[in-house]
């Protein structure tokens, strides 16, 4: 099934040389933004696609202890099951890659694409339609650039809302350190999507967060 978004301002011409390079003629989300020295890609990404908001997420502020994880490992991963959680491992699934088109005024088009590293489901989501169930996108810091990989996880949030008709889902980028930032994406008014972002707090603490943002501490 083809998904498209229509945007007014024109795409910016990078995007079209990057999609020339790949055999589907797709645009990935872990290179769309390689190369964009003077921040045409970012600016045109945020104000045609997402426009990103500030969100207050209620997260604690600690530094991590000696015994803390600062990598989001099994023992992360474990806490993350125990509030009834699955994780999904989709690094090298490439059914989970999600396709979206971006057409501009001037009728011209992208084929945008990308995958997680990781989704967060309800239990009883099976490998047909896990991605349906999507609740938590996560997403591991994979170049040096941060602000690439905070937009990257941002074409994520913007290709599953799109593309699995999601209601809201939220986001978490993992930087190198073990810190963490939060994300959001809802449908608003006219059944647009609203992007939000906030502040940091480290990984050790990512199994509390969800589970409040998702109410599964009680």
């Amino acid at each position: 099934m083809t998904f498209s978004l229509r945007v007014d301002e024109d795409i910016p011409a990078g995007l079209f040389v990057q999609a020339a390079r790949h055999n589907n003629g797709s645009v990935h989300a872990s290179s769309m933004f390689n190369g964009d020295d003077n921040d045409e890609v970012i600016d045109w990404f945020e104000q045609q696609l997402v426009h990103p908001m500030l969100w207050e997420c209620p997260h604690p502020d600690d530094l991590p202890g000696p015994e803390d994880s600062i990598t989001f490992d099994e023992r992360i991963k474990g806490s993350i099951r125990n509030l009834g959680l699955r994780v999904w491992d989709i690094q090298r699934s490439q059914n989970s890659t999600g396709y979206l088109t971006i057409r501009d005024g001037r009728g011209r088009k992208i084929l945008l694409s990308g995958l997680a590293d990781f989704i967060l489901t309800d239990q009883a989501a099976d490998e047909a339609d896990f991605l349906f169930h999507t609740l938590v996108v996560i997403e591991i810091q994979s170049q040096p650039n941060e602000t690439f990989c905070e937009h990257q996880i941002q074409v994520y949030l913007l290709l599953l809302m799109n593309t699995r008709a999601l209601q809201s889902v939220f986001g978490v980028l993992i930087y190198t350190d073990g810190r963490c930032r939060m994300y959001r994406a809802m449908r608003g008014v006219g059944n647009n999507c609203m992007y939000e972002q906030n502040g940091i707090f480290y990984v050790c603490h990512l199994p509390q967060v969800i589970g409040s943002l998702l109410n599964r501490n009680n």
